[in-house]
């Protein structure tokens, strides 16, 4: 199952409106206090409104969502300094494809040949799977570039420069090619501010709900 998006923050508006909706049906209906109800109201939109401003920081709810995947695939991809390969693969990915990212690097031009493939591949790290769809959707986002849906694993490692770098492999002709290649930063820029946009949009959405939260409280106090 694909994760989920965080619909706009201007979206917000239609929370509260919902949230105070119900709140008048429930004191029509129930013939409770108006301040009361306006009170709870505000009380339920803060604490809405807090927990979408936490989940940026807490990784198991994050994970959820769209950003939270990706950016758990680039965590994989660029760890600390002292991890000098890491690879991401598409679940199920296996064989001679598999293989291919273990020694990419080591292979010059942009097909993988099965005689590249003869001798026993080293096979270091191991491949993650999590996230992979969606660093892949991230990657495609924005462009009609059909190749990304036959991309099937990212291989990044530090050079002998200490610099680190990233292959990304697809097999639309039935055998391993390079679709990018380069430095790490260079294609993960976008990626990254992508992310940073996601999480303001959190920050955004979470503040809006616990602004218009006070709001009602403001108002309960003065029915």
């Amino acid at each position: 199952m694909r994760s989920l998006k965080l619909p706009k923050a201007r979206y917000s508006g239609f929370i509260v409106l919902i949230v105070v909706i119900v709140a008048l049906i429930t004191w029509h209906y129930s013939n409770s206090d108006l301040p009361n109800t306006i009170l709870a109201a505000g009380l339920f939109l803060d604490v809405i409104g807090a927990a979408i401003l936490a989940i940026p920081d807490i990784p198991a709810i994050h994970r959820l969502f769209f950003s939270g995947m990706v950016q758990s695939a680039v965590a994989h991809l660029e760890p600390d300094w002292t991890a000098r390969d890491s690879i991401l693969a598409e679940p199920g990915t296996d064989g001679v494809f598999l293989d291919s990212l273990y020694i990419v690097e080591d292979v010059s031009g942009e097909a993988i040949s099965e005689s590249d493939l003869l001798e026993e591949v080293p096979t270091g790290p191991k491949p993650s799977t999590e996230g992979f769809y969606e660093l892949r959707d991230a990657f495609q986002e924005g462009t009609n570039d059909s190749l990304w849906n036959h991309v099937y694993g990212f291989k990044a490692y530090r050079d002998e420069n200490d610099e680190r770098r990233i292959y990304v492999l697809h097999n639309k002709r039935g055998e391993p090619e390079v679709k990018l290649k380069g430095a790490f930063d260079n294609p993960f820029s976008k990626i990254k501010t992508m992310l940073r946009n996601a999480d303001a949009r959190f920050r955004r959405m979470g503040l809006s709900l616990l602004i218009s939260g006070f709001a009602l409280q403001g108002i309960s106090l003065g029915l």
